[in-house]
């Protein structure tokens, strides 16, 4: 990160599944040099590509990013918020960084319930192949959920090579789900991606799991439920 000397434009669909958006995290914030950030409801693609909310002045934007760090002309672009971000209904605010997209909110998972405190000594057990659901109460009012969702759980394993999958989504009035984020990690990686070692057994091992990055609303009347399993579903 050091080494970085030139400025920094960076343009990221959160639906982009070819980069990853998870990369966004510990990442732009740290650039050091001068940057900004352009992010939105958009795939592997640019932001006049999302047909239903397109950004039209996408390309007079990349132009004067370039007539300004390039040519030194005064385009206007050192005034840009530090961030832009979509939400899924077409409109764009101003955020100060990537970790400020929203404010931090904590909640306990106790007995397939989000938000509420398990009997001391309890757990939850699941296999491989099976999962782990966490429902919230019906929300009261709109709830609009924007940054990255992490999971930090105390798991023992019963084998040194373990996979979660971690997915979380809406569950309307009417009992529709709607897909928000997911997120991997593997037992072995849990420190490192690049030096995996295997997991302690019948050890108590505090793990990570972070999502990717989104931007939705959630409704009055929704559900929130966070699901952990060990196959893909």
């Amino acid at each position: 990160m050091r080494r970085i000397e030139a400025s920094a434009l960076y343009v990221q669909g959160f639906a982009d599944r070819t980069v990853a958006p998870i990369n966004i995290d510990g990442w732009y914030d740290r650039i050091p040099t001068f940057k900004r950030a352009i992010f939105g409801q958009w795939r592997h693609a640019y932001p006049d590509s999302n047909h239903a909310f397109a950004r039209d002045d996408w390309r007079d934007a990349v132009h004067a990013w370039f007539d300004q760090e390039l040519l030194g002309l005064d385009t206007g672009t050192r005034s840009w918020p530090p961030v832009q971000v979509q939400d899924e209904f077409g409109a764009w605010r101003a955020a100060s960084s990537f970790a400020g997209l929203g404010d931090e909110e904590a909640e306990r998972l106790g007995l397939g319930t989000i938000g509420a405190t398990a009997p001391r000594g309890s757990s939850v057990t699941f296999n491989e192949a099976g999962e782990a659901v966490w429902e919230s109460d019906p929300l009261e009012e709109e709830v609009h959920l924007s940054g990255q969702v992490f999971l930090r759980g105390e798991i023992t394993l019963d084998r040194p090579d373990a996979h979660f999958g971690l997915l979380v989504q809406e569950v309307t009035a009417t009992g529709s789900t709607v897909y928000l984020t997911n997120g991997y990690l593997s037992a072995p990686h849990r420190q490192s991606l690049s030096d995996p070692s295997p997991a302690p057994v019948g050890q108590q091992v505090t793990y990570r799991i972070r999502t990717f990055p989104f931007d939705q609303t959630l409704a009055p009347g929704s559900m929130l439920r966070v699901t952990l399993y060990g196959t893909d579903l």
